[in-house]
């Protein structure tokens, strides 16, 4: 990550136009994370906390208008929920993120339980098996990412590490590593079905 930086800049190719992925935090201690992931490459991720989802909704379009981004992924369980639309208005094609719904894919080894595990094993498999794969040098979300794991549930469901777990073995919230994940997770369906899974 470092050396492609130090040649490229700490955009991404130019050529690819990046997806932009924000984990919505709650007023108080919680982070808002901002993650550009351009195919291979992950930028060092925007954080900003204390502030109201308009404000978190205006920053996050600023965000998407200035890098060109081709979509928006943005987490909408809870207090998130009113981002995406907020960034709409704006002329952003933001994507409404519900981790807690069921899982669209299936894979060999058997169904995932919601979208966040799938979003998480494709999160996985892209670090897994993408030789080019460059995550940001971060002390912080190299911890949340080893606190991770996946298992199989009483329904033989593919699980991961839930959030509540992950907040007790790591004290704090898993920020950084939410909002890369939700650039895995698949477009929802909207509601003038425009737009494919």
């Amino acid at each position: 990550w470092e050396e492609f930086v130090k040649h490229n800049g700490d955009r991404g190719p130019m050529s690819i136009m990046p997806m932009l992925a924000i984990d919505v935090a709650e007023l108080g201690g919680d982070l808002n994370v901002a993650t550009l992931r351009f195919d291979f490459f992950v930028a060092r991720q925007l954080i900003w906390s204390g502030v109201d989802i308009t404000v978190t909704a205006a920053e996050a379009s600023k965000i998407y208008q200035f890098n060109r981004c081709c979509g928006a992924w943005v987490d909408s369980n809870g207090v998130g929920a009113g981002v995406a639309p907020l960034m709409r208005k704006e002329k952003c094609k933001a994507y409404r993120i519900m981790t807690a719904g069921s899982a669209t894919q299936n894979i060999d080894l058997g169904e995932f339980g919601r979208i966040r595990d799938q979003g998480w094993w494709f999160f996985r498999e892209w670090l897994r098996t993408n030789p080019q794969a460059m995550l940001p040098p971060c002390e912080i979300l190299k911890e949340e990412l080893m606190a991770m794991h996946y298992y199989k549930d009483g329904k033989n469901k593919i699980r991961v590490t839930s959030k509540d777990v992950l907040k007790d073995r790591l004290k704090r919230s898993p920020d950084r590593s939410d909002s890369i994940m939700l650039s895995f997770c698949p477009i929802p369906e909207e509601s003038d079905g425009s737009e494919l899974r």
